[in-house]
């Protein structure tokens, strides 16, 4: 196994030219500012652009789109007939237009065509979109409706890319995978993509490629220099005014507070939203349509605060974030690494504040410790009031004991 972490520390001393990428993409690449790879990039591209498999482990903000797009561009520009040949699978459509995004990054001093589909939206637009295309990226559940609508073939793919494999397994997409893996040609280039390896994407990887090379990297794309990183004491009842307060006291431009369950997701946002900021809920419950105007308001600014499960944020890969704060104590420390790096990207300071009760300080010392990361307790002062979200008196009904008020119907008859 190729373990970059152990060979590749001073990568930022490297560049792209570095790894043999030809000079129309590294003209892209600078016109955005971007010289040197990140280790999963530079761990991937030199054996991609050799036409290995590649295995990447990665997750969420470590730049590895561009850890294929770059290899498949360069390969692509080669070709002078058109036709789809490269097809990557995403787990939503939120990943889908970011994938697409950065070959339109990698490709954009090329002809080659990208198209993206995914569920939710109108078909035609789609269908013209793919009579042209060189690349598609899509969702499984929509590829296969044009798979069986005959408006997309697999025959002629090169190159056959999973990115979030393990999100995707997650989500129930094995049996849909394996059907368009099925209609891929043999021999082709894969690359497979996931932040972790359990015992079914193992098996799904070897199923299809050919003695890949393994590429690991455990670390989050985040400067860790301009993170920084606290917990604040918090009673459980008092959780929300203490958020609120935070918000006020940090200012954030964009933020984003993570929760555990999708019912508070709402019921924050409610009261954020009634304590007068810009802030929308982000859960798996929405249509598609909605996540995704969520997410470009986010994207712009139009709203600040966005108040998002585990699921709904992973994939979500927006440079601008310059607070997180984990209302729930995440699960592992794999999960809080997700969400920590969230922020501090680009070059840019971030600040992570998790809020605590009495019974969550064991589950957030072990994290603390398997992370190594430095978690200051941070000091309010502070007096919250006691918040409880509950439903409205309204949706609840009468009070305990209690009847609705009504026109009596006739004199009460008493016993004798």
């Amino acid at each position: 196994m190729l373990s970059v972490g152990t060979h590749m520390k001073h990568v930022q001393e490297i560049t792209f030219k570095d790894l043999s990428v030809d000079k129309d993409i590294l003209d892209a690449l600078n016109e955005k500012g971007i010289v040197h790879p990140t280790e999963i990039q530079a761990g991937s591209i030199p054996p991609a652009i050799k036409g290995k498999d590649v295995i990447g482990r990665a997750v969420t903000g470590s730049g590895k789109t561009l850890a294929f797009s770059i290899p498949i561009v360069q390969e692509l520009k080669k070709h002078t007939g058109r036709g789809i040949k490269a097809i990557i699978l995403a787990p939503t459509r939120e990943l889908a237009k970011q994938v697409e995004e950065e070959f339109m990054l990698a490709g954009k001093n090329t002809a080659i065509k990208t198209a993206v589909i995914y569920g939710g939206v109108d078909y035609e637009p789609q269908f013209k979109a793919l009579e042209v295309a060189d690349v598609v990226v899509g969702t499984p559940g929509r590829i296969i409706d044009h798979l069986q609508r005959g408006s997309l073939q697999l025959d002629a793919i090169e190159f056959f890319v999973l990115d979030e494999a393990d999100r995707m397994l997650d989500m129930g997409f094995i049996d849909d995978i394996k059907r368009i893996i099925d209609k891929t040609p043999p021999h082709k280039q894969n690359f497979f993509f996931s932040a972790t390896m359990p015992y079914e994407a193992r098996v799904l990887a070897e199923s299809f490629m050919q003695d890949p090379e393994v590429v690991k990297t455990e670390h989050v794309y985040v400067d860790n220099t301009k993170l920084e990183e606290f917990y604040v004491d918090c009673g459980s009842l008092y959780k929300t005014d203490m958020l609120t307060h935070l918000i006020k006291e940090e200012n954030p431009e964009l933020a984003i507070v993570f929760v555990n369950s999708r019912l508070f997701t709402d019921k924050i946002a409610e009261h954020l939203d009634r304590a007068g900021f810009k802030v929308k809920p982000l859960h798996g419950g929405h249509a598609q349509n909605k996540r995704e105007n969520i997410v470009d308001q986010f994207d712009t600014g139009d709203i600040r605060i966005l108040v998002a499960t585990d699921v709904a944020a992973r994939g979500l890969d927006i440079d601008g974030v310059t607070h997180v704060f984990n209302y729930d104590v995440p699960r592992d420390v794999q999960t809080y690494t997700h969400r920590v790096g969230r922020t501090a990207r680009a070059g840019r300071s971030g600040k992570a504040f998790t809020l605590l009760d009495q019974e969550e300080h064991r589950l957030f010392s072990r994290i603390e410790g398997d992370s190594l990361r430095d978690i200051h307790k941070h000091h309010v002062d502070y007096s919250p009031k006691k918040i409880y979200l509950l439903p409205k008196r309204e949706d609840r009904g009468p009070k305990r004991g209690g009847h609705k008020k009504g026109p009596r119907r006739g004199p009460r008859r008493h016993k004798k």
